[in-house]
């Protein structure tokens, strides 16, 4: 028995080492605003950028302070017509992307997009509800910086952008993320976009338990029966 005990303590030691040299999500922003509650789950080394209304200028949270890395959250009321197939809905998405490319503008958006290539675009579920989710790549190019963003720079970039619809009665929350192409992380990226939550009005929301408190649990009742 106590050989075991040690086997189980020397593998609790050896996945807290391995935990500490991954990426954990060790932040959940959770929606201040009571009408349009939600939240999200990202790395802990990653910073709020800003946090407005979420049928305005929504909310950014930031890798860097580049703007190019990060990932956004918005609400689109009445928008959809939730009854559309879910081949309707892929088009309808990569119809609006498109447009958004075509008619970017650098006194608009601070750059333009070209040469716009869709990846993959996926149906899923999401907290529940059905959701849209599309990959692409783009050149995006900067006359000028982004004045939100303190280390915005001029010039071309390839990003990896998702955009993911979670269709909500007619209206769609917006989950965007945006990398520079060589620091996209496609494992990453879902789960910060799988972590999504709506939340009714006023419900507390849960505390879930971390990776290290989980095998701490499973291995205590399994000692003790």
């Amino acid at each position: 028995m106590i050989f075991f005990v040690k086997i189980i303590l020397f593998f609790l030691v050896f996945v807290a080492v391995v935990g500490l040299n991954t990426d954990v999500f060790g932040e959940i922003f959770i929606n201040p605003e009571k009408e349009f509650p939600f939240s999200i789950e990202y790395p802990s080394n990653w910073n709020i950028t800003f946090s407005k209304s979420v049928i305005n200028d929504g909310v950014m949270i930031d890798s860097d302070e580049t703007g190019r890395n990060g990932i956004w959250i918005g609400l689109w009321q009445d928008y959809v017509d939730p009854n559309l197939s879910d081949i309707e809905l892929k088009w309808f998405l990569k119809d609006h992307i498109s447009y958004y490319c075509q008619n970017s503008t650098f006194e608009k958006d601070f750059g333009q997009c070209t040469d716009l290539e869709f990846q993959d675009t996926t149906i899923l579920e999401i907290d529940g509800f059905r959701a849209v989710t599309s990959i692409q790549k783009y050149t995006w190019e900067m006359e000028s910086t982004d004045p939100r963003f303190s280390d915005s720079t001029k010039g071309t970039f390839y990003p990896i952008d998702t955009l993911t619809w979670i269709i909500f009665d007619d209206d769609i929350w917006i989950v965007a993320t945006t990398n520079d192409a060589d620091k996209f992380d496609k494992t990453q990226t879902f789960e910060i976009v799988n972590s999504f939550k709506i939340k009714p009005e006023n419900s507390p929301l849960p505390q879930t338990e971390s990776w290290f408190d989980y095998i701490i649990t499973f291995f205590t009742r399994l000692i003790h029966g």
